[in-house]
């Protein structure tokens, strides 16, 4: 035997002679090495035929006479994997970890893993480290699982790894290098250079795609389209499988009903008691709302549900920011699904600016949905007027003149135009008060306008000339004072009679004039002069005065009683 043989030995029948792996005669096994660090190959395959001496792959002398695998040079203690995936056929353990030439425990190999590949090809891992061996009989393993720790077992003279190889239905072993004295094609998935270690490389076996992280169809994905059937009491789903877990049931599970179109409870019934829904188409709209004026449109409000609607379980609510609202329509008989009301809608702005109304059916406080809203502005009208302030005479002697004025102030959009008239509505007494405006009032601007009162003729003692004052344009706008249930009053008296036939100075006890507060302050006014002389004219002046004196005191006495 020669140095070399002394070096390192193993015999050629070791455990892969053992028996034939059936399977299927197609070589489709790929290798990665089998460890992680670079080992270099010292010994390789015999190629000579039984012949003196050797021939490697590459018909080169890294070999020794009758060796029947490839001799990698791991230290005591390298971790070894799996160099493709497979299912352990045989396991061996307990040999010494330095067993020496000529060793034969273990049929020689020592310590050893034996895998069966999926193509019916099998591999061994010889002389491995006692008590090391992470895999059993019959487990499964993947390229690159752990299987055991290298050694010097059985029939060696140093720490190795002997990597034994196998074709479906061989009888013997053979060499997984390619070379000139070797295979054609390699059984490694990434052969380097001579005597190199092989690469890491597990590549990838196609296989069907199961649920276990891996890409074992081989396309780059793993778990890909892989699920399961599943069900709660809703119905059937599917899990669906990502990195090697299987996610939850997607199958419907019961829970509140709602408005959906399923059976959210899984009780056999639809969106039963809660589809409630409705709509609203309005009438003609407005493009805006004017400050003053009431705006009024309808709404059909439908019930595009599934649940009727009942009487004092179901109610029409509106509200209005910026405006107040009113409406005129309730739910006062049933409103089967697909039926309609008719709901009338007042909006009166407050102020100007933005205005939204909102329209909709309440059940149980709560607003069903389709909730109908409106988002419009308020602006001044175009013709507005407000009366700040107006001066009248409190009374009038029927047939004659006064005068009296009044302060209105544009609240409309438009200017006023210089005639702009400031009369009075027809009342129960005849006569009229009519003025006007001297210039063109800016919105906004206010003016003081001058009256003429003028009063028909009346043999009643105290007849009244009720106004309600009204301002126009020259394009028929108008708008009044206060309004026509609370008219401006002037009380009219007949003609003071005289004491004699002779004229005399009249003074009516009750004159004065008529503010917007309904308030009166004195006010002489001019009557009718007849003279008169002596003592009749005396008493006349003094009578006159003492009345005058008492009706002042009456008066002081009322507003003093009213500061209380």
């Amino acid at each position: 035997m020669s140095a070399r043989t002394l070096v390192l030995v193993l015999v050629a029948t070791v455990a892969l002679g053992l028996a034939v792996s059936p399977g299927a005669s197609a070589q489709s096994v790929r290798y990665r090495r089998p460890f992680e660090e670079g080992h270099r190959l010292n010994y390789g395959f015999d190629h000579d035929g039984g012949g003196g001496g050797c021939q490697d792959y590459a018909c080169s002398g890294a070999c020794y006479d009758g060796h029947t695998g490839s001799d990698f040079g791991a230290p005591l203690g390298t971790t070894l994997v799996a160099a493709a995936p497979g299912r352990v056929s045989a396991t061996h353990d307990g040999c010494a970890d330095y067993g020496g030439l000529g060793n034969t425990c273990g049929g020689r190999c020592g310590n050893y893993v034996q895998i069966d590949h999926d193509d019916g090809s099998r591999s061994i891992y010889c002389h491995m480290r006692r008590g090391s061996l992470r895999v059993s009989t019959g487990d499964r393993v993947g390229c690159g699982d752990v299987v055991g720790q290298s050694a010097s077992s059985g029939n060696s003279t140093g720490p190795h790894l002997h990597f034994g190889h196998r074709s479906p239905g061989a009888s013997s072993s053979s060499d997984p290098f390619a070379g000139r004295c070797g295979r054609s094609t390699s059984l490694w998935r990434e052969q380097r250079d001579y005597r190199e270690a092989p690469s890491t490389s597990c590549g990838c076996t196609p296989s069907a795609e199961s649920c276990n992280g891996r890409d074992d169809d081989c396309d780059g994905r793993a778990d890909e389209d892989v699920s399961r059937a599943c069900s709660t009491a809703c119905g059937g789903g599917r899990e669906v499988c990502s990195g090697g877990a299987w996610g939850a049931c997607d199958a419907p599970r019961p829970s509140g009903e709602t408005c959906n179109g399923r059976d959210d409870d899984c009780d056999g019934t639809v969106d039963e008691d809660v589809c409630d829904r409705m709509s609203a188409e309005p009438s003609a709209l407005p493009d805006a709302l004017d400050l003053g004026q009431s705006s009024a449109f309808t709404l059909v409000v439908a019930n595009t549900g599934t649940t009727t609607w009942r009487p004092g379980v179901y109610s029409v609510r509106a509200s209005a920011e910026g405006a107040n609202v009113r409406t005129r329509g309730a739910i006062d008989a049933d409103v089967a699904p697909g039926a309609a009301i008719e709901v009338q809608v007042t909006l009166t702005p407050r102020e100007e600016g933005d205005v939204r109304a909102s329209v909709t059916v309440s059940h149980d406080g709560h607003d069903l949905e389709g909730t109908w809203h409106w988002d419009t502005t308020a602006r001044r009208p175009v013709f507005g007027v407000r009366f700040v302030d107006v001066s009248l005479p409190s009374t009038l002697v029927a047939g004659e003149r006064a005068t009296g004025w009044v302060i209105v102030a544009n609240e409309g959009r438009e200017p006023w135009p210089a005639e702009a008239q400031v009369t009075t509505r027809e009342g129960p007494a005849g006569g009229r008060i009519v003025g006007g405006t001297t210039g063109v009032v800016a919105p906004g601007a206010q003016a003081r306008v001058s009256l003429s009162i003028e009063t028909a003729a009346t043999s009643a003692p105290r007849a009244s000339l009720e106004r309600t004052l009204v301002v126009r344009d020259a394009e028929g706008h108008e708008a009044s004072w206060p309004d026509p249930a609370r008219a401006v009053v002037v009380a009219l008296r007949d003609r003071p009679r005289t004491a004699s036939s002779g004229d005399a100075t009249a003074v009516d006890p009750d004159a004065g004039t008529a503010g917007l507060d309904g308030g009166c302050t004195a006010a002489p006014r001019q009557g009718h002069r007849a003279t008169r002389s002596g003592l009749g004219t005396i008493l006349l002046a003094l009578s006159t005065f003492v009345a005058a004196t008492r009706v002042r005191a009456r008066r002081a006495l009322r507003r003093a009683r009213r500061a209380r």
